[in-house]
């Protein structure tokens, strides 16, 4: 499904196909599983959380044509349950755009995310754990970066 956008005299069509599943493993755990999916398309980059300001789904040009941006996304993860209050997941998913010509150098070309945690819940409505993301990114000019985050998880559901 796309969407039109008019501008000036130029008319852009921007679109996106998913595909996505989960593949469960009882072998390893009843609830145990694998998922995945990748994702194409233009003009779309504004759905991913944190990048709405990046110009990820277009350029307004200076005459006023709308240049979307071709995006490029994906992941697979894995989850096992080592006992039904004890679960752990790795996942990595990675995101390439192609920025569309005016979004400058400085916009993001790049990046993969590895995260890998492990949950328990001793109760029903608590869950304590931690988790580690690991992201490198790159951007259009070349520059290239990475971060390492640790993140300590106490929920309580009321």
């Amino acid at each position: 499904m796309g969407m039109r956008l008019d501008a000036a005299d130029d008319e852009s069509f921007a679109g996106a196909a998913t595909l996505m599943g989960r593949i469960r493993a009882p072998l390893l755990h009843q609830n145990a599983n694998f998922t995945f999916g990748i994702q194409y398309g233009t003009g779309y980059g504004y759905h991913y959380a944190g990048f709405a300001d990046l110009g990820l789904s277009g350029v307004i040009e200076t005459g006023g044509d709308v240049n979307p941006t071709e995006l490029l996304t994906g992941h697979v993860s894995f989850q096992k349950w080592w006992t039904d209050s004890l679960r752990s997941t790795v996942h990595v998913s990675f995101l390439d755009y192609d920025a569309a010509d005016g979004a400058g150098d400085e916009s993001l070309s790049e990046s993969v995310k590895i995260v890998g945690n492990i949950f328990w819940s001793p109760v029903q409505d608590a869950v304590f754990g931690f988790e580690t993301v690991y992201l490198t990114h790159e951007t259009a000019s070349g520059d290239e970066g990475e971060g390492l985050r640790l993140v300590l998880v106490t929920q309580f559901n009321f």
